[in-house]
């Protein structure tokens, strides 16, 4: 009885921790769908630009599934006056770059699809994702830097941008006698970046179950000391008393 007990425990606990394995990094269907579906189909849709034909489909779909009517959607423009650059969202990437964005490469093996709209607040509002294979990922599983083990690809990292901007007039820079020097342009709103990663060519689950097993035995180390500690002090009382 007590060794099913044990096996059912660490059954039970290499599972959970396998799974949090998985949540830790990232290892999750890509947002960019849900997202797109949530887009309040009151909006205005400006455009709708992507890298590859398959994932333009995948998002006029998703927008289509939001209500927007199909004609709008597919006859979107493919750029707008106030898009925000890619070059100035992976600036403001607080993540590991692409190793797309450093060497010609990799080039062929990252996508990218950004939608624009006019949200009900009169701003512009932009989502935009791009995805690839990177260095390593957000992830603290996956070490940093790998070196020629990152040409493996055991990883890519795909992020999703949600950004917004004013669209109404700028405040302009004056002289002293009240002549308009330049215009303000519009300050772009970083308002979240997320992330995810999905498995490569040589995927071997290496991070996940490094981690189940080592939490594992940490976990039951603990349970035994805890056990432990409190089996003494039990004695200890009875002692006592026996005393």
């Amino acid at each position: 009885m007590r060794r099913w007990v044990i096996i059912s425990l660490l059954t039970a606990l290499g599972c959970i921790n396998y799974l949090t394995a998985v949540l830790l990094l990232g290892l999750r269907p890509s947002a960019l769908e849900d997202v797109l579906s949530d887009v309040p189909a009151t909006s205005t849709p400006l455009f709708l630009q992507a890298r590859e034909e398959q994932t333009l489909r995948f998002a006029q779909k998703a927008l289509i599934q939001a209500g927007f009517n199909q004609k709008t959607v597919e006859e979107l423009p493919r750029s707008h006056a106030l898009e925000v650059s890619l070059t100035w969202i992976r600036t403001a990437n607080p993540y590991p770059p692409l190793l797309a964005e450093f060497s010609s490469n990799y080039t062929r093996q990252w996508s990218f699809v950004s939608f624009g709209y006019l949200g009900s607040d009169a701003k512009l509002h932009q989502i935009t994702y791009y995805g690839g294979e990177a260095d390593t990922t957000p992830s603290f599983l996956v070490s940093k830097v790998r070196g020629p083990s990152t040409e493996g690809g055991d990883y890519f990292v795909g992020y999703l941008f949600e950004l917004s901007r004013e669209v109404g007039p700028q405040p302009q820079t004056r002289t002293r006698e009240g002549r308009v020097t330049s215009w303000r342009p519009p300050r772009v709103m970083l308002d979240s970046v997320r992330w995810r990663t999905y498995r490569g060519g040589s995927y071997n689950a290496r991070e996940e179950i490094t981690f189940t097993l080592l939490a594992t035995l940490f976990e039951v180390f603990g349970i035994g000391l805890l056990a432990g500690v409190r089996l003494y002090r039990l004695r200890r009382l009875l002692e006592q008393r026996d005393a």
